[in-house]
């Protein structure tokens, strides 16, 4: 009964007191939190502050503050719902883990730093609920969002502590696992680590990361991590130099970036793989391509690069 009092209170545009009723159907029964936020989710912009108000004002307990973070997240605002939804999980452990993984997999949705940076929180939080297995891939994931949530440093934590944790966690080293299996699960958070370590500027923590992770990436995630690594020397305007990154199978010629940087293979080195940035040279434009940048009318490549795309 107060289930359809609530449906059709919000169905009349009584926003604000559907909220309260929906509030009394929660607290009996946690299980229609998702329907609840489903009905509300639907109330207009002008009366979004209303609802709000009234979940999160006087009187609001556990039930309406979640049902707020619900919301928020709905409504683009996953930042502003994680505290929320962060001080009020319930203590049992499976249904705290529930809203933890409905929250990362929503705020998912909403393609923003902020959003991907609180995913981060979310899942890490999760992945301490979770039995070994399925943690080592939630770390996994939250090495993902932190990354594209600008945090490069919990992004390098939540990706350590998986590596650490797969060996035992039954992915790469348990029973039924292997190498491959461990590789094709670690390789996009490593990725996602090594692209926006150089887009944060430390391009050389991201040659160091490309190196020590060759191993777990296959080449053409090498190939695209090393043309983003040196397009983020070419932003900071260091383009010259014999930068080390990490291509040692590659045999095919060397791809030539809009801008003239060349990413080539050592020969003779199996190990290290070479981005050289000269235009001209015996990696960079053949004869009747232009002038070396030794002449007369060389420039040297680089200069302002593209921003990176953060």
């Amino acid at each position: 009964m107060n289930q359809d009092l609530a449906q059709l209170t919000a169905l009349s545009g009584q926003w604000p007191e559907a909220s309260q009723r929906w509030v009394l159907v929660v607290r009996g029964n946690r299980g229609l939190l998702p329907t609840a936020a489903a009905t509300l989710g639907h109330a207009p912009a002008d009366a979004r502050d209303d609802v709000l108000r009234g979940l999160l004002g006087a009187g609001a307990d556990s039930t309406s503050r979640l049902l707020a973070a619900e919301l928020l997240v709905a409504w683009d605002r996953a930042d502003e719902a994680w505290p929320l939804l962060d001080a009020n999980l319930p203590g049992d452990p499976r249904v705290a883990a529930s809203l933890l993984q409905r929250f990362a997999d929503r705020a998912a949705a909403t393609r923003s730093r902020k959003g991907a940076l609180v995913r981060g929180y979310a899942l890490e939080r999760l992945a301490g609920l979770v039995d070994a297995v399925a943690s080592h891939g939630i770390m996994l994931q939250a090495a993902q969002a932190y990354a594209d949530g600008g945090d490069v440093a919990a992004a390098q934590r939540m990706l350590e502590q998986a590596t650490a944790g797969g060996a035992g966690a039954g992915s790469g080293g348990g029973a039924g696992g292997s190498a491959a299996d461990s590789s094709a699960e670690l390789a996009p958070a490593m990725a996602s680590v090594i692209r926006a370590t150089a887009q944060r500027g430390d391009v050389e923590g991201a040659e160091r990361q490309l190196r020590q992770w060759h191993d777990r990436l296959d080449g053409d995630d090498r190939e695209a991590l090393g043309e983003a690594i040196a397009e983020a020397w070419m932003v900071r305007g260091e383009p010259s130099g014999e930068r080390a990154v990490a291509f040692p199978e590659r045999r095919d010629p060397p791809r030539v970036l809009d801008d003239g940087v060349h990413l080539a293979a050592v020969a003779g080195d199996p190990g290290i793989a070479q981005e050289t940035a000269a235009v001209g040279g015996p990696l960079g434009r053949g004869p009747g391509d232009g002038e070396s940048p030794g002449g007369a009318g060389g420039r040297a490549a680089g200069g302002p690069g593209k921003e990176p795309d953060l």
